[in-house]
């Protein structure tokens, strides 16, 4: 069973809107996990919240200056992760 929960950016890095959904969806921390596109909200949210943590590039790439900004100060912790993704979802490496 997959559910998916839209958050609002204004409820991230803070964990009450991933426990909210947890809640409402009857699911726990170890059953869950959060998609994201920014490490210091969405990746917070859900090691705050004890939840798995995905990033994941936006579609079309980030939008307005700010995004662009945040992006190109995650490239030097995106290239520390273990894991790539690769163009094939299902062709993951370490």
């Amino acid at each position: 069973k997959v559910l998916f929960v839209q958050l609002s950016s204004v409820e991230n890095p803070s964990p009450k809107g991933l426990r909210a959904a947890m809640e409402r969806t009857g699911t726990d921390p170890a059953h869950t996990a959060m998609l994201g596109d920014k490490l210091l909200t969405d990746m917070l949210a859900a090691h705050r919240a004890g939840v798995r943590a995905w990033m994941v590039e936006p579609l079309g790439g980030p939008v307005g200056l700010w995004n662009h900004v945040l992006h190109l100060l995650q490239r030097p912790f995106k290239r520390a992760c273990p894991y790539k993704c690769q163009k094939n979802p299902g062709e993951n490496t370490k």
